[in-house]
């Protein structure tokens, strides 16, 4: 992910592979939205 530049993803929570994936990689948390703006409860991680 570092050679891409990539800083940041959105996970949906709901997805507990998904978050586990990314936190295997050392992304964080750093946001959540709130489901009513998208319909479904996003984490927005970062390095």
């Amino acid at each position: 992910m570092q050679n891409y530049g990539i800083r940041e993803v959105t996970v949906n929570e709901q997805n507990p592979q998904a978050v586990g994936f990314y936190e295997h990689l050392d992304f964080k948390t750093y946001k959540r939205t709130d489901p009513a703006e998208g319909g479904w409860i996003p984490d927005n991680r970062t390095e």
